[in-house]
C-alpha cells in the first residue's frame, strides 16, 4: 500500500505534491495499469486538503497520461 505524506512547509503546491507522488509511483512500477487510486473525497478527507487539491492533482495525471498514450500512438505509426 502507497503511503502519501504531505509537506506543508514544502513551497511546492500540495497538488504538486500529489501529483508528483503518483508519477513517481507509476514511473517506479509502484502503482500499476489498472490500480485504482483512492477516490476524490477519501483521498482528500486523509490528507486533510480540499476536494479540489485532489481533483487538480489527479487532473494532471490525467493529462499527463493522454499525452503519454499520444506520444506513443505517433511513435507506432
Amino acid at each position: 500500500m502507497l503511503t502519501l505524506t504531505l509537506n506543508r512547509e514544502s513551497r511546492t503546491p500540495l497538488q504538486l505534491q500529489i501529483f508528483q507522488f503518483y508519477f513517481q509511483a507509476i514511473q517506479q512500477g509502484d502503482l500499476l495499469c489498472g490500480d485504482k487510486l483512492p477516490s476524490i473525497r477519501e483521498q482528500a478527507q486523509v490528507l486533510h486538503v480540499a476536494k479540489i487539491t485532489v481533483v487538480m492533482a489527479y487532473d494532471k495525471l490525467t493529462v499527463w497520461e493522454k499525452l503519454f498514450h499520444l506520444s506513443m500512438t505517433e511513435r507506432w505509426q
